[in-house]
């Protein structure tokens, strides 16, 4: 009984720092939510000077004096607040920060922000002119994409040691041990993308 207890503590823990969301991004109360662009633009007075937390890939960076202005093409957020990279972009969101943050940090990168939504401001997307949603700048994380490679669930018929306590393993002379089976088909991969800070 010790044992289950103390498994599902582990598990517990585990999950919760699964779906935690890192410091410089939790805002400053505890009311904040992810957000869409969408959701926003399509009730702006309700949303105008509260507190989001929105993501996803940064496409230009602007120094200014004093300032960084940046644009970020939205994706969905998941529960640990880190851009879901294999969803639909959403829309474009310019954010406003009181400091110079380098260009080459940002520029491609995936981020998550929290920030003050301010104003719809205009702008052009190539020769569309396009109203971006900005936001003042509280906190931001960069993410970085790794590249795992998943086995896919392929199987495939066949001798090997994967069934030496099977059918047919008793009577191998040969290879004792080995047997005929299904088993998993080690040569089938696909690369699987998954953001992490």
């Amino acid at each position: 009984m010790k044992i289950k207890l103390v498994a599902i503590a582990i598990a517990a823990v585990m999950l919760s720092g699964c779906v935690s969301i890192p410091q410089s991004i939790k805002g400053t109360n505890s009311a904040v939510k992810n957000e869409t662009y969408s959701t926003m633009y399509g009730d702006f007075p309700f949303y105008k000077g509260r507190e989001v937390r929105i993501g996803g890939r940064v496409t230009n960076v602007i120094n200014n004096n004093k300032e960084t202005l940046f644009e970020i093409v939205t994706l969905p957020l998941n529960d640990s607040a880190r851009p879901e990279i294999n969803r639909n972009y959403q829309g474009r969101v310019m954010v406003k920060a009181n400091e110079f943050i380098d260009p080459i940090s940002l520029r491609g990168h995936f981020v998550t922000v929290v920030g003050t939504v301010n104003s719809i401001v205009e702008g052009r997307v190539g020769n569309f002119d396009y109203n971006f949603i900005r936001l003042d700048l509280i906190g931001y994380q960069i993410w970085k994409v790794r590249d795992d490679i998943m086995p896919i669930g392929v199987m495939d018929y066949g001798f090997g040691p994967y069934w030496q306590n099977q059918w047919g393993a008793a009577y191998n002379t040969y290879m004792p041990g080995w047997g005929w089976g299904w088993y998993p088909d080690e040569t089938s991969y696909q690369i699987q993308k998954q953001v992490i800070r």
